[in-house]
């Protein structure tokens, strides 16, 4: 008599280990910059880590069917399910292959990014400027040196407001190509430096240019801490915010003093002050810092 065997399937199928309890980092972490503005200090720069848990894979048990007394004591063992175990193998490998986000460094931040350049200059003044750039660009690949912009820079420029520009052109180079989108801009920043008078033009002659890199680094970083809705100006009021964080001073309780800041600034929009504004007086901000340090 021929003995029938019957093939059992194990009790329950195991998830692959790496499903459950395991996070996935975001792609992209989204910077959130908080401003401490107590006298005296800067702002704290802080950068939440967001993660998201993957939905974990969900197997139904399998019945264990009931085995008949003629059947043998030893069964036949199921191998592991191919579905479970193919993908598990994609996920673990990404997961393994993945850098951890805080060993990415942060990113430089851009100075002449989230500028509202339709408002900063007619249709006509982008166009003339878009045909000026193409012509510069000669090898047609959406970027250009600073040899080429230095050639359109104003006949009034001095050298030291040159070395100003050619740094912030450094700083924007390291970040992304310097595009015609920056090109305009960055025209848009040359006139508002040589409209500059008094006091702010003279800061230019004035700059620590060892350390300039890092200074107008840390002003854009707290001008865009206040600017969160990234709309490239901020109120006079959230200037003063900053100008307490980068200067170290109260102007709540100097007025006088706070009222000769505003009264040196040529902005376009009465209580607003634009990122290129902004920029434009930087040096004009640095020397009121070591004006109140020698003091």
């Amino acid at each position: 008599m021929t003995r029938s065997r019957t093939n059992v399937t194990s009790g329950q199928v195991k998830p692959a280990a790496g499903i459950a309890g395991r996070s996935v980092t975001a792609g992209h972490v989204k910077k959130e910059v908080t401003r401490n503005t107590a006298p005296g200090s800067k702002p704290e720069i802080k950068i939440p880590v967001s993660a998201r848990e993957p939905e974990e894979l969900e197997l139904a048990p399998v019945a264990t069917p009931i085995v008949p007394k003629s059947t043998p004591s030893h069964t036949t063992h199921t191998e592991k399910q191919p579905e479970v175990e193919d993908l598990e193998k994609p996920r673990d490998e990404e997961a393994r292959s993945e850098p951890s986000q805080s060993s990415r460094p942060a990113a430089t931040p851009n100075p002449l990014k989230g500028v509202e350049l339709h408002k900063a200059m007619s249709e006509d003044e982008q166009q003339k400027l878009k045909q000026t750039f193409n012509k510069l660009d000669t090898d047609k690949d959406g970027h250009i040196m600073f040899s080429q912009l230095q050639t359109q820079l104003p006949k009034q420029f001095n050298q030291h407001q040159e070395k100003y520009i050619k740094q912030v052109y450094d700083i924007t180079s390291s970040n992304t190509f310097f595009g015609v989108d920056e090109f305009m801009t960055m025209s848009y920043l040359t006139n508002v430096v040589t409209a500059l008078r008094g006091e702010p033009q003279e800061a230019y002659t004035k700059l620590n240019f060892h350390h300039l890199n890092d200074v107008i680094l840390n002003y854009v970083e707290l001008f865009q801490s206040v600017d969160r809705s990234h709309r490239g100006k901020i109120s006079l009021s959230s200037l003063q915010e900053l100008l307490n964080a980068a200067l170290h001073r109260d102007f709540k309780s100097e007025p006088h003093n706070w009222l000769k800041v505003v009264d040196s600034l040529e902005l376009t929009e009465p209580g607003l002050i634009s990122k290129i504004e902004f920029l434009a007086y930087i040096p004009y901000f640095e020397l009121s810092r070591r004006r109140k340090s020698s003091s």
